[in-house]
């Protein structure tokens, strides 16, 4: 019997797309992580549930849920997700309503079915089914409601990608999902995460599956962010590589500088979580889940030959390790006390570059009474994230980040 061959896939015309995705780009305001993590989620639900990558007994998928948080309009989530959102329109990716209920979502996801043939075993083609849909929330509290535990546990279950997914239907018994995947790419800001998430939510299940990309502003101020012509055209190359990932099927492998990258890395990481976030203590646990899923998208957004190498986990590692730095700002706000919300606002304002005691007080009667204001910036100054200097007359204070005494103190 003759070999069956692999669908031929596109001839690259960029070196890497990520990096391509990034670079044209340039021209807008949101930050360098925001670009990165919406690429990687572009990447992903192009790649859907036809792409896997096993070790041993445990199989991994390249869905990720990420969510962009920083304060309105400041840090330009929603241009950040603009291009990714035209890109997967183009190429007709099954994509999520802003909007839904629970049941609506389980619909939709059952109804995103497709197959594909996978031809991992040599000289075999194997009918797959799978079900895969791509969430795209600018407003992720919209589409998640107000502390729905039930959906969010549901996205808890999700995001290991059961082969099959049994759940009840209202009057009808059960029913079930076969091979469901889920990818989500959402925007918020830290307030609205303590009004979405329930606490017990956000300390294990969903927040450990979760990548949080801070940003407190946008990365640079663009006057008018048109692309160039190199870069229109740098656009519809990335577009035309895109394909090639909706063709990719089938299982990655490992190369063998990959394999001694991880072993170092897996015997060399802490036990303890070097994240200081209380709601990121399980986060860390499943740092290794991230790490291999980033991976495989690394490795499909270089090449099509869907073997992982050293430079795809290196890669993965510093992107990663890139977000986690200001990842536990996600949490501002969030906690059991009634002035939460406030505490964030204030450590917000107060870890500008420069700003004075007057000029917080203006901003914020409506919230907190001066005394209780002086507390709050006594505190985060004894924390370390402030310097406060008292002006002789006593009646002001001028504050500063550390960035700032660093860079008076350099120059």
């Amino acid at each position: 019997m003759a070999k069956k061959k692999q669908p031929e896939r596109l001839e690259r015309k960029t070196a890497d797309i990520l990096d391509a995705y990034i670079r044209y780009q340039d021209n807008t305001e949101p930050g360098l992580a925001y670009k990165r993590w919406v690429g990687v989620s572009l990447l992903a639900a192009c790649m859907q549930r036809k792409c896997r990558l096993e070790m041993g007994t445990l199989r991994f998928y390249p869905n990720m849920y990420i969510i962009l948080v920083g304060p309105p309009g400041r840090a330009r989530k929603g241009t950040a997700m603009g291009p990714a959102k035209k890109h997967l329109a183009n190429l007709q990716v099954t994509v999520a309503a802003e909007a839904t209920t629970r049941e609506a979502l389980i619909r939709r996801i059952n109804e995103a079915v497709s197959t594909y043939n996978d031809t991992t075993e040599p000289g075999q083609m194997n009918m797959q089914m799978h079900c895969s849909l791509t969430v795209f929330s600018d407003e992720l509290t919209v589409f998640l409601g107000y502390s729905n535990k039930d959906l969010m546990s549901n996205l808890a279950d999700w995001f290991d990608c059961s082969d099959k997914w049994v759940y009840d239907t209202k009057g009808s018994g059960t029913d079930d999902i076969t091979n469901l995947w889920l990818n989500i790419i959402g925007a918020t800001t830290p307030e609205l995460m303590q009004a979405t998430m329930p606490m017990e939510l956000m300390g294990g299940g969903l927040s450990s599956r979760m990548i949080f990309v801070y940003a407190s502003k946008k990365g640079k101020k663009v006057p008018f962010p048109m692309l160039t012509e190199e870069e229109e055209q740098l656009r519809k190359d990335v577009e035309y590589d895109l394909e090639s990932l909706i063709q990719m099927q089938g299982k990655f492998t490992f190369g063998k500088g990959f394999l001694k990258e991880y072993q170092a890395y897996y015997l060399s990481k802490p036990e303890t979580s070097t994240i200081k976030s209380r709601h990121l203590a399980y986060y860390w646990e499943r740092r290794e889940v991230h790490l291999l899923k980033l991976s495989m998208i690394m490795s499909a957004s270089r090449s099509n030959e869907m073997v992982i190498r050293a430079c795809d986990f290196r890669k993965a590692l510093l992107w990663l390790s890139d977000a986690e730095k200001l990842m536990p700002m996600a949490f501002d706000g969030m906690g059991h006390r009634e002035d939460a919300p406030v505490v964030a606002l204030v450590r917000e304002l107060a870890t500008r570059e420069r700003t004075t005691l007057n000029e917080l007080s203006n901003m914020l009667m409506a919230d907190i009474d001066p005394d209780n204001l002086i507390e709050m910036l006594t505190q985060l100054e004894r924390q370390g994230h402030i310097k406060i200097d008292k002006l002789s007359n006593g009646r002001n204070w001028v504050i500063e980040t550390k960035k700032r005494k660093k860079e008076t103190r350099d120059g």
